[in-house]
C-alpha cells in the first residue's frame, strides 16, 4: 500500500501533464480500435455469404448482362436443385435522395426458394407474388424508412430513369446475420416490360441453389462449360467467392487504415516515452534520496515501470470506450453497408490495449533502466 500512496503522488505530480498524456493515448487507441474493427468487419462480409448458391454472371464484367433464356440451361445440369435472377436498379428515394439502399428486381417465387434464409409471413408473400407493383424491404431498411406493410414508395430511377411506384407488400427478417435486412425487392417482370425493346429480356446475374454445397466446384465447371463459345459467356462462383471479390478490390484501403493506425500508435508511443522522461529528470534527486534510505534499484526500477503502464493502460481503456461508443452511434448509419451495423471486435480490442500496454512498458522501461543505473551521489548532485 506505500508503494500505491507513492505511485499516485508522482502520476498526480503534474495532473495537466497527467491528463493530455492519458487523452493522447486514449485518441490514438480509439482510432486503432476503430479503424482495425472496420477492417475485419469487412474481411469477415465474405464470411457471412453461404456456399449453398451459386452465382452466374457475365464473364466480361458484372455490368454487362445476361440473356434471360440463360435460365433453362443451368436447371438441367446435375447438382442444381433451383434457379433464380436479379437486376440491379439503382434508384434513389424520392423522400429521401442522400437514403442509400440496395434494390434489385427479382423474380418473386424462385428468388424466395433459392433464399431460404429469408423469412417472409405467409400472407405478405402471397400478397408480394400477386401485386406487380408490389415490394418487400428488410427489416432495417423499414425501420430507417418508415415504412410498413401497405404503404407506398417512390423511387427516382438513374439506371432505368423515371418515377417508380411500388407498394409494400411485405417486410422480411433473416435466419441469421448472411441476410441482408437492408435491401429491396421487387417484380422483375415489372422492369423488364418498361424497358426499350432491345433491353427487355436481360438480367444481371443468375442464382443456383446447389443440393450439395460440397459440389460447388463441379457444378460451377458444368455451367460455364453449358455457355461456353456462346455469344455470353459465363463466370460461375458460390455466393461467398462472389462477395469477397467485392472485398478484394478494397485492399489497399485495408492496408491504409492500418498503415494509419499504426503511425498513430507510433507517435504517441514516442510522445509518452518523451513524457515519462521529463517526469525521470525532474525526480533524479528524489531517486537519489530513496537508493539512500535503502531503496533497491530493482524497486525504484518499477514504480517508473509501473507509472507508465498505468498511464497507458488508462488511456487505452478510455479509448477502447470511445471507440464502442462511436460503433454505436453510427449503428444504424452503417447497417445499410455492413450487416449487422458496425461493430467493435474484441480481436481489436485485445490488439489496441495490448499495444498501449507494450508502450507503457517501454516508455516506463526507458527511465527505469537510467534510475536503476544512477549512483547516489550524482542523483544528489541535480537539483
Amino acid at each position: 500500500m506505500k508503494y500505491l500512496s507513492f505511485l499516485r503522488a508522482n502520476l498526480l505530480r503534474n495532473k495537466l501533464r497527467f491528463a493530455l498524456t492519458v487523452i493522447g493515448i486514449s485518441v490514438a487507441a480509439f482510432l486503432f480500435c476503430f479503424l482495425e474493427s472496420v477492417v475485419q468487419v469487412f474481411n469477415s462480409t465474405g464470411d457471412l455469404a453461404g456456399s449453398e448458391r451459386l452465382v452466374v454472371r457475365n464473364d466480361v464484367s458484372l455490368v454487362q448482362p445476361l440473356p434471360i433464356a440463360y435460365r433453362e440451361k443451368p436447371a438441367r445440369i446435375p447438382g442444381v436443385e433451383d434457379v433464380s435472377w436479379a437486376s440491379w436498379f439503382g434508384g434513389t428515394w424520392e423522400a429521401d435522395r442522400d437514403e442509400y439502399f440496395g434494390q434489385f428486381a427479382v423474380d418473386p417465387e424462385s428468388y424466395l426458394r433459392v433464399s431460404p434464409k429469408i423469412e417472409l409471413p405467409a400472407d405478405q408473400k402471397k400478397a408480394f407474388f400477386e401485386d406487380r407493383q408490389g415490394c418487400i424491404l428488410g427489416s432495417n431498411l423499414a425501420v430507417r424508412l418508415g415504412k410498413k406493410v401497405g404503404d407506398p414508395i417512390v423511387l427516382k430511377g438513374t439506371i432505368y430513369p423515371g418515377r417508380w411506384e411500388f407498394n409494400v407488400r411485405g417486410i422480411y427478417t433473416g435466419k441469421d446475420r448472411s441476410v441482408d435486412v437492408n435491401t429491396m425487392f421487387f417484380h422483375w417482370d415489372s422492369l423488364d416490360q418498361s424497358r426499350p425493346d432491345q433491353q427487355q429480356g436481360l438480367v444481371g446475374i443468375y442464382y443456383l441453389l446447389l443440393d450439395d454445397p460440397d459440389q460447388a466446384a463441379v457444378v460451377s465447371e458444368r455451367v460455364d462449360a453449358a455457355f461456353e463459345n456462346s455469344a455470353y459467356e459465363t463466370r460461375t462462383e458460390t455466393e461467398k467467392a462472389f462477395v469477397l471479390g467485392f472485398v478484394s478490390m478494397w485492399g489497399n484501403v485495408a492496408l491504409l487504415l492500418r498503415s494509419i493506425g499504426g503511425a498513430v500508435v507510433f507517435t504517441i508511443f514516442m510522445v509518452v516515452a518523451n513524457t515519462m522522461m521529463m517526469s525521470a529528470r525532474e525526480r533524479t534527486k528524489e531517486v537519489g534520496i530513496l537508493k539512500t534510505i535503502g531503496f533497491p534499484n530493482r524497486t525504484v526500477a518499477s514504480l517508473y515501470v509501473v507509472e507508465g503502464i498505468v498511464i497507458a493502460v488508462l488511456g487505452g481503456v478510455l479509448g477502447c470506450l470511445l471507440a464502442g461508443g462511436a460503433a454505436k452511434g453510427m449503428a444504424s448509419q452503417s447497417q445499410q453497408f455492413i450487416p449487422g451495423g458496425m461493430q467493435i471486435s474484441l480481436s481489436a480490442i485485445g490488439i489496441s490495449l495490448g499495444l498501449c500496454l507494450l508502450t507503457g512498458i517501454i516508455s516506463g522501461l526507458i527511465p527505469a533502466i537510467l534510475a536503476a543505473r544512477l549512483s547516489i551521489v550524482n542523483a544528489l548532485q541535480r537539483v
